[in-house]
Order: structure tokens, then sequence, then C-alpha cells
């Protein structure tokens, strides 16, 4: 198996839209390197944003990252929808971290079902989720979660918000879809 390291992805300029995507950096016994995508207004839509490791390699990170550049406008709007961003590791490499940020008190939305995880299957450790934000907004079902099925440690679930958090589920025809902020260990030692 090759022990090369995987290639960074970035995409930074004003407002980014992903939409219907995937950005996948996967790596097996090689360094991973990171996605980062940091604009002004980020929408991330029906996408896949996912950093991996399946060997000893370590995974890289996920930093998302929206701050307004013009001095009259003073939010940043991050906003996840129906998008999953993850960071996983099923083997005895650790699993990268996530960064999810929307500066100047800006908002940060993850709805209709958006899935922000970073978890270990393996003996590796899990990363952390850090969301910084004026506002968060985790609706429609939406999941933020660190967790480990497996022996190695989950990471730390971080949420530092100024001024408001809503979580709120939904209900269509009677079935009601719930949204999270949680830690689950499940058959692990840490």
């Amino acid at each position: 198996e090759s022990t090369g390291g995987a290639g960074s992805i970035s995409l930074q300029t004003g407002d980014i839209t992903v939409n219907s995507s995937t950005l996948t950096n996967s790596v097996v016994n090689g360094p991973g390197s990171n996605i980062i995508i940091n604009g002004n207004n980020i929408l991330v839509t029906g996408s896949d944003v996912s950093s991996g490791t399946r060997g000893s390699g370590h995974a890289g990170s996920i930093n998302i990252v929206s701050s307004s550049s013009d001095e009259n406008t003073l939010t940043a709007v991050l906003e996840i929808d129906g998008s999953n961003v993850s960071a996983t590791s099923s083997s005895t490499g650790n699993a990268g971290n996530i960064w999810l940020e929307a500066q100047i008190d800006g908002d940060n939305s993850l709805s209709r079902g958006a899935k922000i995880s970073a978890s270990t299957l393996g003996q590796g450790s899990g990363g952390d989720v850090d969301i910084t934000a004026g506002i968060l907004l985790v609706i429609d079902g939406s999941v933020i979660r660190t967790q480990t099925t497996g022996p190695g440690q989950a990471g730390r679930l971080s949420v530092n918000v100024t001024e408001q958090i809503e979580i709120s589920g939904f209900s269509t025809d009677g079935q009601l879809q719930l949204s999270e902020l949680s830690t689950i260990t499940s058959d692990s030692d840490g």
C-alpha cells in the first residue's frame, strides 16, 4: 500500500456555494491533508465534504470559515443544508478535526438533515468538532456529533456561541425528526 500523503483541497474566495458536490480527502498509510473552505458567505447544499483514514495515516482536518471582508457588513453566513461534513477513522490512524466558524457574530445554520460528524470505528481517536458563531441554528433533523463505536476515543464537541442557539426538529405526517448535539461512546475504553 502507498505511504504517500493526500493533497489538500482549498476553496478561498468571496461567496462560495458547494452544490450537489463531493469534496473528499482520504488516506491509508500516508499523512492526510486538510480541506479548507474560506469565504464571505458560504452555502454547502446537498453535498458531501469528508476526510478519512483507513490505515495508520492520520486524516486531515476540515475547516469551513465564513468571514465578512466588508467593513459595513458585520455578519457572515455559513449554511450547511442537507449535506454531510464528516471526519472518520476506521483503523489505527486518527480522524481529522472539523472546525466551523462564522466570524464577526455571524450565523451558522444546519438545516434539512445536515450532519456534522467526527467518528472512529477503529483504534484511532475520533476528531474534535468545534463550532463558533454569533447565532447557531441546528434545525430540521440536523445533527452535530462526535462518536466512537470501537476501541478508539471519541473526540471533543465544543460549541461557542455569543448570542443564540436553537435546536429543533420537525414533524411531517406524524414522523418526528429530531435535531441533536451529542457525543456517543459505544464499546470504547475511552
